[in-house]
Formats: structure tokens, sequence, C-alpha cells
């Protein structure tokens, strides 16, 4: 019975796991043509606390342009771009600016060397 509980939320969490990428993958398309110096992103959960568990780390070029963009106010346009992606496949979060953390390319250079993985421990 445990063997198929665990496969059961193993199906769960993939399934979670393919919309998150689905609808990241062209919030990022619509971001680059929005946010100057916007660059990538990614993400980070916990399936067994989902939604609450979930980072989205939206990454700039310099930090000035990230400076740039939250001194205009532009990280409400980009978190709404990211909550209405996640809406269209069905992931809905309380307050989208609690799951969001900035970074930029030339901070990650500076503090590690250009080495994300070792950043995001």
């Amino acid at each position: 019975m445990e063997l198929l509980r665990n496969n059961t939320l193993k199906k769960q969490h993939k399934k979670i796991e393919n919309n998150l990428i689905k609808a990241l993958t062209t919030a990022c398309e619509l971001l680059k043509h929005h946010i100057d110096g916007f660059e990538w992103l990614t993400h980070f959960a916990s399936y067994e606390q989902f939604p609450k568990s979930l980072a989205i780390v939206c990454v700039l070029s310099t930090n000035q342009q990230l400076s740039a963009m939250l001194q205009a106010g532009k990280e409400v346009d980009l978190a709404a771009i990211i909550d209405q992606q996640l809406a269209l496949v069905g992931i809905k979060l309380k307050d989208i600016k609690q799951h969001l953390e900035f970074d930029s390319e030339e901070q990650c250079q500076l503090e590690h060397g250009g080495n994300w993985n070792k950043r995001f421990r």
C-alpha cells in the first residue's frame, strides 16, 4: 500500500514540476522582452509543501540593471507576468511576491566566481 501511495505522490510531483517548467519557461521568454537586463529564472520547491515552498529566482545581467528595475517598480510587472503564467497551468499563489528572489550575473561572478550551483547552496 505504501509503495502505491509513493508512486502516486511521485506522479503528482512530476506533474507539478512539468507545469512549473512550462509556465516559467513562457514567463522567462516574456520577461526578456519586458525587463531590461533580464536574463533567466529558476525555481526551487519541496513538493510535499507545495505551493508554500516555491521559490523563484529571477536573474538580471548587472547589479545596476537589478537596482534600476527595483527603483522603477518593474518587479510588479515581473511578478504579474509570472503569476499569470502559473495561473494558466493551475498554480495559484496567495502572494507571488513572497515567492520571488532577485539576483544578478554580476553579483554571482563577484561572490562565487560565476558558479551558480555554489551560490544556490
